[in-house]
C-alpha cells in the first residue's frame, strides 16, 4: 500500500470513528439517564453477561456461516463455475466475510466476499458478482419471511406495533425491486452501457468492464435456469433462523443480568428490535463498524415497543460491542487462514496441507479462548453475585426440641428481631417480637430490601432498597436508604444512592456507604449530608470499595472491610491513622468494649466469628462457631448491651442473598451449643439486627 493510499485510509478510518462517537454521544444525552451515576452500563454488563448464553452466540455464528458458505457454494456452481473452490474455503471467506461486512458503511464489507474469492481463490468475476447479489436478495426475501412471521405472532397476540405493517409491505416492496433488478434490470443495463461504450475509444478498461458486465448478465440468467433458487431460499431461512437466534443469545446475555426491563422483553418484541438495529447497520451511514446507526435502530424499536431508552442504548451497545467481538476473533482466524492458502489462480482440487494445519491450530485457539472467556466471565459474575432472585423455599415443620429450646431461650427477652428474607418474593424486611414470637412483614416492595438495622430507641430501623427489581447484595452501587417508623410503619426515602446505613450512637445520625467509596454521614433530622472517609484521599487507596462500614462516635473510628484494589479489615480514624485488622469481612465495633468483631475463615464449615477487645494487640480470640449442621456463620451483630448475638448460618452455602441462611440467637459467652435457632425455612434468611428493651436481655 503506498503512502497516500494509507493516509486516505486512514482518515477515512479516522472520519468513520468520529461519525460513531458523535452518533453515540448525541444518543446517550439524548435519552434519561439511569437514576444514578453507577447505573448499568455497557461495560458492566458485558463483565456480567451470561457465559452459556455468548457461547450459544459463537456456536449460531459458526452454523450461520457454515449454512452461508452452503448457499454461496450452490450459487458459484448455478453461475456456471466448473470447479467452484472447496467448501473449506468457502467456509474461511464466509467467516471473513461476517467479520467485515459492518466495516464499510451500507454492508459494503459484502464486497470483501468477492475480492477474496476473486483474488484469493481464482473463482470468476462474474461468478462473484452474480452469487454476491443473489445472496444478498434472498437474505431480504427470509428477512421478509422473518418478519411476516413476527407480524401474524404479534397479531395473534394483540400486541402488533402500528409500524411493523407498513414495514412489512415497504421490505416487500424492496425485495420486489432487487429482484427485478438483479434478473431483468441487469440485461438492461447491460445493454445501456454497451450503447455508452460504443462511441467511447478502445480503452482497456471499457473493454473489461463490458465483458464483465456480459459474464455477470449470464450468470444470472444460468442460475436462474439452473433450479438452484429453492435451495438458495432454504439456506437463506437456515441462514437467518441461526442469524438470530445468535444475536437474540447475546442480547439476553447481557440484558438478563444487568437491565432488568429490557430482560422482560418477549422472543418477538427483542427480535424485533434487533431487526431494528440491523436495519438502522445497513443504513448507508458512515460510521465506524456500524457502531451509532445499530443501536440507534435498536433504540428506536424499543422506545417504540414502550422499553426504557437508556436501558435499550446501554443494552444494545453492549450487545453490538460482544457480537463484533466473537466475529473478530472468528474472522481474525479465518483471515489468517486465507492468507496462508491464497492463490492468485488456485486449482479447485489443489490441497494445502499447511491451510488444514493453520485451521486446526486456530479451533484450538478458538476453543481455548471460549473456555478462557467462559471461565473469566463466570468468576466476575460470582464476584457480582446472583444476577436473577434466589428461588423464595418454602417453610421447614419446626421439631418440638428446637421450639421449646427457643421458648426457653426468649422467655424473660422484651424486644424483637429483624432481617432480609425473601421467602414472600423479592428480599423484604421482616420482624420476629419476643417472647410472643410473632412473625411480621414490615416492607413488601417489589424491589430488593436488606440491611435493617435499628435505631438505639427501638422505634425506627433504616436498610437498603435495591433501585431495579432485583440487585445482588455483591453490587454495591445501586441502593437506596429508606427510614421505616415501627409505630407508624411509614418509610420514606432516606438519601439516594446509600448502602449498609447504620445509626449513630445517639440515633441522630446515619451512616452508610455511597458508590462503593465513600462513607457519608447524614442528619436524620434535617438531611444534612457529610463525607467522613473516601476512598484516594487520606490513607484509604484509590479503587478501594468500602464494603459494610461501621462508623463509632465516642471512638471516631471506621472499622469497614476493604475490596477492590486492596483487600482485608481495617480501622480507620478521622485524624488519617489507621489499624490494619485481619483478613475476613463484616468488621464491625463490640458495643461493650473498645475492640472489634469480623467474620474469617478457620471455623467448623470454612467461616467462624472472631473478636478483639484491644486494638493495640494483634491477638484475635474465636468469639462463636456453631456446632451442628448449620456452621457457616455470617451476618453477626450483637445487641446494644452485648449480652446477646443474632447471626446468619448455613449448612455450607455460601453466597448472601441466595444461600439458605437460618437465623440464630446466641447468649453471649454461654457455649455455641446454647445457640437457638430462630428461623426454619429453606428460602434466604440474612442481615438480623435484635432490639432489646432496657430492662431485658440479662443472661442467666
Amino acid at each position: 500500500m503506498r503512502t497516500t493510499d494509507f493516509l486516505r485510509f486512514a482518515a477515512r478510518t479516522a472520519a468513520a470513528m468520529g461519525v460513531s462517537a458523535l452518533i453515540l454521544f448525541l444518543i446517550f444525552r439524548l435519552t434519561p439517564s439511569p437514576r444514578t451515576e453507577t447505573g448499568a452500563t455497557a461495560w458492566s454488563a458485558l463483565r456480567k453477561a451470561a457465559p452459556a448464553l455468548l457461547a450459544l452466540y459463537a456456536f449460531c455464528s459458526l452454523a450461520q456461516a457454515w449454512f452461508r458458505a452452503r448457499r454461496y457454494r450452490v450459487l458459484i456452481l448455478g453461475a456456471g463455475e466448473t470447479e467452484a473452490p472447496p467448501f473449506r474455503r468457502l467456509f474461511i471467506v464466509t467467516l471473513t466475510r461476517n467479520m467485515l461486512v459492518d466495516l464499510l458503511p451500507g454492508r459494503l464489507g459484502e464486497l470483501s466476499y468477492a475480492a477474496m474469492l476473486n483474488r484469493g481463490y481464482g473463482v470468476g468475476g462474474a461468478a462473484c458478482a452474480s452469487s454476491l447479489a443473489v445472496s444478498v436478495l434472498f437474505d431480504f426475501v427470509a428477512l421478509l419471511f422473518v418478519v411476516a412471521g413476527l407480524l401474524s405472532a404479534t397479531l395473534a397476540a394483540a400486541g402488533s406495533p402500528g409500524w411493523m405493517g407498513p414495514t412489512a409491505i415497504v421490505l416487500a416492496v424492496v425485495v420486489a425491486l432487487m429482484a427485478w433488478v438483479i434478473f431483468s434490470g441487469a440485461r438492461h443495463a447491460a445493454f445501456l452501457w454497451r450503447a455508452l461504450a460504443r462511441p467511447l475509444p478502445p480503452w482497456r478498461w471499457v473493454g473489461r468492464v463490458s465483458a464483465l458486465t456480459d459474464r455477470t448478465v449470464q450468470a444470472l440468467h444460468l442460475i436462474r435456469r439452473a433450479a438452484v433458487l429453492w435451495p438458495v431460499l432454504a439456506w437463506s431461512v437456515l441462514i437467518r433462523l441461526t442469524k438470530y437466534a445468535g444475536v437474540m443469545a447475546i442480547f439476553y446475555a447481557v440484558a438478563l443480568p444487568s437491565f432488568p426491563n429490557l430482560a422482560t422483553a418477549s422472543p418477538a418484541q427483542a427480535l424485533l428490535a434487533l431487526v431494528g438495529a440491523e436495519g438502522g447497520a445497513s443504513l448507508p451511514v458512515p460510521a465506524f463498524m456500524s457502531f451509532g446507526s445499530y443501536e440507534g435502530g435498536g433504540l428506536l424499536a424499543f422506545a417504540a415497543l414502550g422499553f426504557p431508552p437508556e436501558e435499550a442504548a446501554r443494552a444494545l451497545l453492549a450487545t453490538h460491542i460482544a457480537s463484533q467481538f466473537f466475529d473478530y476473533v472468528l474472522g481474525g482466524m479465518a483471515l489468517f487462514v486465507f492468507f496462508l492458502t491464497a492463490r492468485r489462480v488456485a486449482p479447485a482440487k489443489t490441497t494445502h496441507p499447511r491451510g488444514f494445519v493453520a485451521l486446526l491450530v486456530g479451533g484450538i485457539l478458538l476453543a481455548s479462548l471460549l473456555a478462557g472467556g467462559a471461565i473469566a466471565w463466570r468468576a466476575r459474575a460470582r464476584k457480582s453475585g446472583t444476577p436473577s432472585p434466589p428461588p423464595q423455599g418454602q417453610e421447614v415443620p419446626m421439631p418440638p426440641p428446637d421450639t421449646q429450646r427457643l421458648h426457653a431461650a426468649t422467655k424473660n427477652l422484651r424486644g424483637f428481631i429483624v432481617w432480609s428474607s425473601n421467602r414472600f418474593g423479592t428480599h423484604d424486611i421482616l420482624m420476629l417480637t419476643l417472647p410472643d414470637l410473632r412473625l411480621t412483614q414490615l416492607t413488601s416492595d417489589p424491589h430488593t430490601d436488606y440491611f435493617p438495622r435499628i435505631s438505639p430507641n427501638g422505634r425506627r430501623i433504616v436498610f437498603s432498597r435495591s433501585q431495579r427489581p432485583w440487585v445482588s447484595q455483591r453490587d454495591y452501587m445501586p441502593w437506596d436508604v429508606y427510614l421505616l417508623d415501627l409505630e407508624t410503619r411509614r418509610e420514606r426515602l432516606l438519601a439516594r444512592d446509600g448502602n449498609t446505613p447504620t445509626w449513630s450512637e445517639d440515633g441522630a445520625w446515619v451512616y452508610f456507604q455511597r458508590h462503593g467509596g465513600r462513607f457519608v454521614a447524614h442528619e436524620v433530622a434535617t438531611g444534612q449530608e457529610k463525607t467522613l472517609f473516601e476512598a484516594g484521599e487520606g490513607p484509604i487507596p484509590a479503587g478501594a470499595m468500602l464494603e459494610t462500614p461501621s462508623f463509632s462516635q465516642s471512638r471516631q473510628a471506621m472499622a469497614v472491610t476493604l475490596r477492590g484494589r486492596r483487600r482485608g479489615t481495617a480501622v480507620f480514624r478521622l485524624n488519617g491513622s489507621q489499624i490494619p485488622v485481619a483478613g475476613g469481612c463484616q468488621l464491625a465495633w463490640l458495643p461493650t468494649a473498645p475492640g472489634v468483631y469480623w467474620v474469617d475463615k478457620g471455623g467448623r464449615q470454612q467461616n467462624a466469628i472472631y473478636r478483639r477487645d484491644d486494638l493495640a494487640s494483634r491477638d484475635k480470640t474465636m468469639w462463636l462457631d456453631l456446632p451442628g449442621e448449620f456452621s457457616h456463620e455470617y451476618f453477626p451483630k450483637p445487641s446494644a448491651d452485648g449480652q446477646w448475638m443474632v447471626l446468619g448460618a448455613s449448612a455450607g452455602g455460601h453466597e448472601h442473598d441466595s444461600a439458605d441462611y437460618e437465623i440464630f440467637l446466641w447468649p453471649v459467652g454461654r457455649p455455641p451449643e446454647e445457640a437457638v435457632r430462630v428461623t426454619f425455612h429453606t428460602g434466604n434468611d440474612c442481615w438480623p439486627d435484635i432490639y432489646l428493651a432496657p430492662s431485658a436481655g440479662s443472661v442467666r
